[in-house]
């Protein structure tokens, strides 16, 4: 009768405090692990606990793998650990669970019950504290991750210091050689643009001079209109240059004809002086002939000695005024250095054209004085001739 009234008093207990859990009488009359494992399980939610085993709850049998008795063992320790909770030298082994005795299994029951009871009563008064610690200690722990993670950032960024600390030693290295370096190439440029500024004076200086000699030749330069006098001077005397050449081809032809006249001369007089110890009266009329020739070209003689010294005369004048020419040609060339291309080409070409026409004149003379001294010879060879020829007419007259 007592043991009904217990199971009755722990049916009642079950159905109050835990009305998911669906138990038996004979349940408690014989226990079996399965029975007693829903039971334990249902009774650890009530306290939030996490219980899942690793079998289906209400099965008669039960696996003896390894996963399942580890879960068994884990199951008794956790019950064992709320009894102690009241009475402490209670215990409840893992034997306890898998060949488990009536009269112990109902009064472990009843202290569970009895302990989930006043838990139900006092949980707001008990675990309002509790809970309040958990959620502080919950809330330090958050607090102490985020401390850890700023400690970490700042490890890091601590590091980072470091490297960046380390690498802007070595450029702070790197920039004082280079600035070193630099202070050096400053002075050298320092150097150098005192030597460019005083380059610079002197070539400012030179610039001064330069505009000064600039203005000193443009007050020079002659003007347009003088030039233009100078450029008729020289065309007038190039027509007359050109005269001269025509009245020196016509006095050269007039030299030839008289060359080829001397030449004639001369062979006659060669001939003569061969023909002297037979000479004949035809040979005498034919000598008679050249002397009455001889004396025509003599009689012309001086006509054209006047005439080649006149010629003569002019082609020093022209010569002359060709040197002014060139004179004052050279006067304008030193101050019109930097006229045109093709002004400084026709100077030269007239240069060239005078200094030709010079050398025409100078040959001229030479041939004037050639002729001269020809005429003088060949008036030595007639004066023989005519002494030789008188010798000759004297004896010839004797004959007679």
């Amino acid at each position: 009768m007592a043991l009904d009234s217990d199971i009755n008093l722990i049916l009642s207990q079950s159905t109050r405090l835990i009305p998911d859990l669906i138990i038996s009488h004979s349940d408690l009359v014989k226990p079996t692990v399965g029975c007693l494992t829903k039971i334990f399980v249902h009774y650890l939610r009530c306290f939030g606990f996490r219980v899942e085993p690793p079998f289906k709850l209400g099965s008669e049998t039960i696996d003896q793998s390894r996963e399942t008795r580890v879960f068994l063992i884990h199951l008794c320790r956790q019950i064992e650990s709320i009894v102690k909770l009241s009475f402490p030298n209670k215990t409840y082994l893992y034997m306890d669970l898998i060949k488990p005795a009536t009269r112990k299994t109902l009064s472990t029951l009843d202290y569970l019950f009895n302990f989930l009871a006043y838990y139900n009563l006092f949980k707001k008064d008990v675990l309002g504290p509790v809970e309040q610690g958990i959620k502080a200690r919950d809330t330090l722990l958050a607090e102490i991750k985020v401390k850890q993670r700023e400690l970490e950032q700042h490890k890091k960024t601590v590091a980072t210091i470091t490297a960046d600390m380390e690498a802007c030693k070595l450029e702070i290295n790197k920039l004082k050689a280079e600035l070193h370096e630099t202070k050096t190439k400053l002075a050298r440029q320092k150097k150098s643009t005192s030597e460019q500024e005083n380059g610079l004076e002197h070539y400012e200086q030179q610039e001064n001079e330069l505009n000064k000699r600039i203005k000193h030749w443009e007050q020079l330069v002659v003007e347009e209109n003088q030039v233009l006098e100078l450029k008729k001077q020289i065309q007038s005397t190039i027509l007359h240059v050109e005269s001269c050449k025509k009245e020196l081809a016509s006095t050269e032809q007039i030299i030839d004809s008289q060359r080829s006249l001397i030449e004639d001369s001369q062979q006659i007089v060669v001939a003569l002086e061969k023909a002297t110890p037979l000479l004949t009266l035809s040979q005498l009329e034919d000598y008679k002939k050249n002397t009455k020739q001889l004396e025509v070209l003599r009689k012309q003689l001086p006509a054209l000695e006047a005439r080649n010294q006149k010629a003569l005369k002019e082609a020093e004048a022209g010569k002359k005024l060709l040197l002014d020419e060139k004179q004052q040609i050279q006067q304008l060339r030193e101050k019109h250095k930097t006229e045109s291309k093709e002004a400084q080409e026709h100077i030269e070409q007239r240069e060239t054209d005078i200094e030709g026409r010079g050398k025409a004149v100078t040959e001229l003379q030479n041939e004037n004085e050639a002729l001269a001294e020809q005429i003088e010879k060949q008036e030595e060879l007639r004066g023989i001739l005519c002494e030789n020829l008188e010798i000759i007419l004297g004896e010839n007259s004797k004959w007679h």
